[in-house]
């Protein structure tokens, strides 16, 4: 029993990290009274990463996880993510095409 809560206790310290993610509407830079901000912070297991488009690399993919343009409420919104603690052994997963997905692990 005592060896199930240590690798339970363990994995989540080897796969998990916490990421920050904020939503700003376009249109909203010339509200008066500031830009409408929706932050959100989430733990994670994996970097979800779209490499289909044809001249997508690792790069592109990740400058697009990273800085997004995605519709919110209807309008168009810039997202972006930031991680805010890295797990020690990160997993990036590919997506090579619309239904297949390669998984990368880095051990940090």
């Amino acid at each position: 029993m005592l060896m199930h809560i240590i690798i339970f206790s363990i994995f989540p310290s080897l796969f998990y990290g916490k990421q920050i993610q904020r939503i700003q509407l376009a249109d909203d830079a010339l509200n008066p009274s500031g830009p409408l901000i929706h932050e959100k912070e989430d733990l994670f297991s994996q970097l979800l990463v779209n490499v289909a488009d044809e001249g997508y690399d690792l790069y592109d993919g990740l400058a697009g996880y990273f800085d997004d343009t995605v519709e919110f409420k209807g309008k168009q919104a810039k997202m972006e993510t930031a991680i805010v603690d890295l797990p020690p052994l990160l997993q990036i997963q590919l997506q090579v095409s619309t239904r297949v997905f390669a998984c990368l692990s880095y051990p940090l």
